[in-house]
Parts: C-alpha cells; sequence; structure tokens
C-alpha cells in the first residue's frame, strides 16, 4: 500500500468538472457584462447622425411674458430643426428644482403657452434656465427618446 494515497474516495469526475467550470465562466461572462452596460450609452440619431450633433444647430428665442397673475412663455424657434420640448431649471437662493414644458415647437414657428414657473413653495425664482429638448430614434431600435441639448440653455432673470 503507497503511502499517502487514500483508497475507496471518489472524486468529481471530469465531465461534471468541465460543466461546472463552464457554468462559472458563464456567470462570471454575464456578470461583466451586466457591469460594463451601465458604461455604454445608447446612441440616438437624427437624420443619420447623433442628435447630440445637432444641438449645435439648435436656435431659439424664449421670453416670459407676465399675464395677470401668471405668465406665459413666448418660445420662437429659428432653427431648422424642430424642438420636442423644453426642460426648465429654476433657480432661488443656492436651490434648484426642474420640470418640463411638454409641448413642441415646429421649426420656423413660434408657440406661446400658459407655464407655471413658482419654485415648490410659491415664490419666484431668481432665474430661470431653459434648455431644448429634440427627438431621435435609437440606434437598432424602432423607438424614439428625447435628448436635453444641455450647452443649448437659455437663462431669464426675473
Amino acid at each position: 500500500m503507497a503511502k499517502g494515497v487514500l483508497f475507496g474516495k471518489k472524486g468529481l469526475s471530469p465531465v461534471i468538472a468541465s460543466v461546472l467550470l463552464i457554468m462559472l465562466v458563464l456567470v462570471l461572462a454575464s456578470l461583466i457584462f451586466l457591469w460594463a452596460r451601465g458604461f455604454i450609452t445608447e446612441q440616438v440619431e437624427k437624420f443619420g447622425q447623433p442628435v447630440t450633433n445637432l444641438c449645435t444647430s439648435v436656435d431659439f428665442d424664449v421670453e416670459l411674458v407676465e399675464v395677470g397673475s401668471g405668465y406665459n412663455l413666448e418660445v420662437v424657434n429659428r432653427g431648422n430643426l424642430d424642438i420636442f420640448q423644453l426642460d426648465i431649471k429654476k433657480f432661488k437662493a443656492g436651490n434648484s428644482e426642474t420640470g418640463k414644458f411638454k409641448f413642441p415647437i415646429n421649426s420656423q414657428e413660434s408657440v406661446t403657452e400658459d407655464v407655471k414657473i413658482t419654485m415648490e413653495d410659491n415664490t419666484l425664482p431668481e432665474k430661470i434656465t431653459i434648455y431644448p429638448n429634440l427627438v431621435g430614434t435609437v440606434k437598432g431600435k424602432s423607438s424614439n427618446k428625447a435628448i436635453v441639448c444641455s450647452d443649448q440653455g437659455k437663462d431669464i432673470v426675473l
């Protein structure tokens, strides 16, 4: 009898060990894929190019007009791209709130809409910044997605 050799003990068969190793590799690969997917953004296109490239072509003017006890937002789209909607960011004393004005502005047209611009505490903000949103098609899918043109914001100081 050889010293150090165990008799009567069984180990894993090579087939079961191979299956377990393959399953371990697949689980690790899927975890890495799910983790890395968070770093990859969807590409949204319009006219065959990324929508973010078209943001520099957005040309609009915005004016806030007091009407009675409320406000009207007058938006003139001077560009050749339709604006899907507007994002608004209101600032007061170091605080900010965000919202959306959900009305489209076609190219070369103007829109006047009644809007609520007060903060949550019903006071007027010191400054409002309005950002245009463009809509495009998600590459590889048949769905649309709105993209905020954050470099094209217009400020209104109250």
